[in-house]
């Protein structure tokens, strides 16, 4: 084989495992995905006929009628709460629980999963997000940090 086609064939190869290990994340994806909402809904009270209903289903719009309305007033009034804690700064706020109501009332509502955590997203670090919303001209106090055996000046 000459060195042109030993070339094309290792990058078709390698488009072939980059797709299938697309497709199994995906998979993978779609079955923590599912366990989560499962979760949740148990959480929130579903008996075990219902969760088996919705995890039984391929899309939210697959959902008996009456099953899609009561999950959906159930994740609404979740959020609402959850909400309310966030602001309040409650100690009972879980933000993890937050982030499974959303992603389920946004498979509810049929809009696509919104993943973050993958590698070569546009995601920048803390420091910089926090650096776009500090006020020109005003610097940053920061307390003195202690080393070890010793105490901060109060």
């Amino acid at each position: 084989m000459d060195e042109t086609g030993s070339d094309a064939l290792e990058a078709a190869l390698r488009a072939a495992v980059a797709r299938h290990r697309r497709q199994l994340q995906r998979e993978a994806d779609q079955r923590t995905e599912a366990f989560e909402r499962r979760f949740l809904l148990a959480r929130l009270g579903f008996p075990p006929c219902d969760l088996d209903a919705a995890a039984a289903v391929p899309a939210a719009a697959a959902l008996p009628p009456e099953l899609r309305r009561r999950i959906e007033q159930r994740l609404t009034t979740e959020a609402e709460r959850l909400l309310r804690l966030a602001r309040a700064g409650s100690a009972r706020y879980d933000l993890n629980r937050h982030i499974a109501v959303h992603r389920s009332l946004g498979w509810l509502q049929g809009r696509p999963p919104q993943r973050h955590d993958r590698p070569g997203d546009d995601r920048q670090p803390g420091r910089a997000v926090n650096a776009q919303f500090r006020r020109p001209g005003r610097p940053r106090r920061r307390t003195p940090r202690s080393g070890p055996g010793e105490h901060a000046a109060s």
